[in-house]
């Protein structure tokens, strides 16, 4: 079934490009992200479980040691402690640095071989 339902995006997708007044955008929103919805739910599900495993090996091997072995994650766990808005600050410094670099992969793979 899932072949099935692959092949049918695919010719779905190669007929929306041959339609030139259908934009790039409204072709990948409209036929390519309901075909990988699954797929991104599920990496969505195993990064998160991931980042949860990483953060307690770490605490739990590694401990915190100012300057040795603190990363960001523990670091945004020990401010939530004494500073709410120091611990969100460092929250959305993650997001944004994980953003950009999310950004600048793609647009790389998007660009193709040099």
């Amino acid at each position: 079934m899932a072949l099935l339902i692959v092949t049918l995006g695919m010719i779905l997708f190669v007929g929306v490009h041959v339609i030139p007044m259908v934009p790039e955008w409204r072709t990948a929103l409209e036929v390519t992200l309901p075909l990988a919805r699954n797929g991104i739910l599920a990496g969505l599900v195993l990064a998160f479980a991931r980042a949860l495993g990483e953060f307690g090996a770490t605490i739990t091997f590694a401990g915190s040691l100012q300057g040795v072995t603190r990363t960001l994650p523990l670091e945004i766990y020990l401010q939530r402690e004494t500073d709410a808005d120091a611990a969100v600050a460092l929250s959305l410094l993650l997001i944004v640095v994980a953003a950009v670099l999310v950004i600048a992969s793609a647009s790389r793979r998007l660009a193709g071989p040099l």
